[in-house]
């Protein structure tokens, strides 16, 4: 199943989604700037977080939305007790 979520949100907002048990992958895409893929696997947790930030300081966000666009989105799990997949 994929999950497409389009909005427009700000610093601090929270997107929740409902997934099963299993195994995951997750990223964002904002424009044509993506976040690497995080592959993971949930057993019996209620709850799974990521956060996401910029990849680049001011002075390279230029170089990052431009040439390393698909790593210009810093994506990681908050959430320890998940199962990283490589």
């Amino acid at each position: 199943m994929s999950i497409k979520y389009e909005q427009k949100w700000s610093e601090g907002d929270k997107l929740e989604f409902f997934v099963n048990h299993g195994q995951h992958e997750i990223y964002l895409r904002i424009d044509w700037c993506t976040s690497r893929k995080i592959r993971f696997t949930t057993k019996n947790l209620s709850e799974v977080q990521f956060k996401c930030r910029p990849n680049a300081n001011p002075l390279l966000a230029l170089l990052y939305i431009t040439i390393f666009s698909s790593s210009y989105i810093h994506l990681e799990p908050v959430t320890t007790a998940i199962t990283l997949a490589s």
